[in-house]
């Protein structure tokens, strides 16, 4: 699709239905160091993806909803 400007660019990405669960996957990748996986990670990717649409694609919201949930919280460093 054609777009002239960030205004244009910004609801044809959100309309991918592939970006926020990228965006949610990427993010929690960096903040815990790992990337997602197994079942209860499934569940958890879901969970803050929602969080993540439902905050209006907000990063700052995305971001305090996974350094808030168990798996950024009991997390393990490296060695």
């Amino acid at each position: 699709p054609r777009f002239d400007g960030v205004l244009q660019l910004e609801p044809l990405i959100k309309a991918d239905p592939r970006f926020a669960s990228c965006v949610t996957s990427k993010v929690f990748a960096y903040a815990t160091g790992r990337a997602p996986a197994g079942e209860a990670d499934t569940c958890r990717m879901k969970a803050l993806t929602d969080a993540f649409k439902g905050k209006s694609y907000r990063m700052k919201d995305l971001v305090k909803t996974i350094v808030m949930d168990p798996a950024f919280r009991m997390r393990r460093g490296g060695s």
